[in-house]
């Protein structure tokens, strides 16, 4: 089997289980510990670029010989940034500026190589969703899945039944465009299916 080294610089289960869907088992999974604030002024496709080159740069400082994946993903409505809600209040009013309307989701991965060398690419998927009435957006936040989700939402869970439309690829959207990592990961000679 593989005796390449690989780190998911990632907490998100749903990543892990993203790379595990398609034979990648990491070795470690590490969270890089970063302030993932936007700047002033930034937009959206530089913000998770960044997110996700500084999440690489922070875990490959302690594993240097290993392969790398971090990523960061970000619901954008316009030039806006719909993080992870703080609250039910702030969720709901995620909800309500995208019912009914269609908005893009980005991950920005970055793939570090044990000869240092990162590629870092962004994919965009978007996404239409119906118009949700309030008694639909109450039964969603009370299932709680919103909780530590970008834009308030997972697409993987119950919300699935709002969604209208998709353009792109749906695993983006979960947290790691699978065709583009695996590419990448091939392209920076890690072995696959040894």
């Amino acid at each position: 089997m593989n005796n390449q080294h690989l780190v998911l610089a990632s907490s998100s289960p749903r990543r892990l289980e993203l790379l595990q869907k398609i034979g990648i088992v990491p070795d470690v999974v590490m969270a890089a510990d970063i302030d993932e604030t936007p700047l002033k002024g930034e937009k959206p496709y530089e913000y998770v670029k960044r997110v996700a080159q500084e999440k690489a740069a922070v875990v490959q400082k302690n594993y240097q010989d290993s392969y790398i994946i971090s990523a960061d993903t970000s619901v954008v409505r316009g030039a806006t940034i719909l993080g992870k809600p703080i609250d039910r209040a702030q969720a709901e009013s995620f909800l309500k500026l995208l019912s009914g309307r269609k908005h893009n989701v980005l991950t920005a991965f970055s793939v570090a190589a044990p000869n240092r060398k990162i590629i870092t690419k962004v994919a965009k998927t978007a996404i239409t969703l119906k118009r949700l009435s309030q008694q639909e957006i109450n039964w969603y936040l009370d299932s709680n899945e919103w909780q530590g989700k970008s834009g308030g939402y997972g697409i993987q869970g119950p919300f699935e039944v709002f969604v209208k439309q998709i353009n792109g690829s749906v695993s983006n959207v979960v947290g790691l465009p699978l065709f583009n990592v695996y590419n990448t990961l091939l392209g920076l000679g890690y072995k696959m299916h040894e």
